[in-house]
């Protein structure tokens, strides 16, 4: 996530919380077209704790009952830029460093939305660090996320001053890889999947990670596999255009846990980042 908080723009002298609200309807939709798309909102509670929201849609929530896991980690993304920037006391825009989401569980078959609550950690030196975790509408635990984000100090400017972005139309049917290719897959970049700054969005990029490690996965009959956890580490934007390649390879084999690493590069070869999943492995009956 690209974001910039308002800790100057919104927030008056008495850091009142409703001053950080651009109207009044006490949420803020969220980023780019990504966050809009998925219907995210947030409330920020107290400077610090923010709660990001999203309904969950037939589009979202998978025949078995998982829930997309780019829904996941964008609202991971987003929940960890926000906190971060509204604990800050001053001004600062920044980028997603590292993401880290496990996962706990999946809604219950009645939840309506999936409730985000991110936690400002602190800042060391230029990064800030925050944690979020995920619950459905009826309390469940879905999954838990720790976020850093690299932070620079700017001059303030106004709500107004900031002006507006278009961005083309986010599908979730793209967020989809091609794995035919043994420890290789590939993603087509669609403009929908783009942040402010021109680059896939770092939630957006973990999602299609989450896939390419499937497809990865897939290739061994021998075995069932559950995703635990899937940490990704942003080592520079992601280009705009072109493909992502993914190569995977396994750096832990056990006959109960499974750890793969994910290279992510752009179509000009340099790695964009590095993808690291853990699964629970069960041997499959004969």
């Amino acid at each position: 996530m690209i974001i910039e908080n308002r800790a100057v723009a919104v927030w008056s002298e008495d850091s009142g919380v409703d001053d950080c609200r651009p109207d009044d309807s006490g949420e803020i939709i969220v980023g780019t077209g990504i966050e809009s798309k998925l219907g995210l909102t947030v409330d920020v509670e107290v400077p610090g704790k923010v709660l990001v929201r999203a309904p969950l849609t037939a589009d979202v929530v998978h025949a078995d009952g998982a829930v997309h896991r780019t829904l996941l980690a964008v609202m991971s993304d987003a929940a960890t830029g926000l906190s971060v920037f509204s604990g800050l006391e001053w001004r600062a825009i920044g980028t997603t460093a590292e993401l880290r989401v496990d996962y706990l569980g999946e809604p219950a078959a009645d939840a309506e939305a999936l409730l985000a609550s991110g936690s400002f950690l602190g800042t060391t030196g230029d990064f800030g660090t925050a944690r979020v975790d995920l619950r459905d509408d009826r309390g469940n635990p879905v999954a838990h996320a720790i976020g850093i984000m690299s932070i620079e100090k700017v001059e303030p400017v106004s709500w107004t001053e900031r002006g507006s972005a278009t961005f083309a139309e986010f599908e979730l049917g793209d967020v989809a890889v091609d794995g035919r290719r043994p420890g290789e897959a590939y993603a087509a970049i669609t403009s929908g999947m783009l942040n402010f700054r021109d680059a896939v969005h770092g939630g957006v990029l973990m999602g299609l990670a989450h896939e390419a490690q499937n497809a990865f996965f897939a290739t061994d009959t021998d075995y069932d596999f559950r995703r635990l956890r899937l940490c990704v580490d942003y080592l520079r934007p992601a280009p705009s255009e072109g493909r992502l390649v993914f190569r995977s390879t396994v750096v832990r084999g056990g006959r109960r846990l499974r750890t793969v690493r994910t290279e992510i590069a752009g179509s000009d070869g340099k790695v964009v980042a590095v993808a690291t999943g853990t699964t629970a492995a069960a041997a499959r009956a004969s």
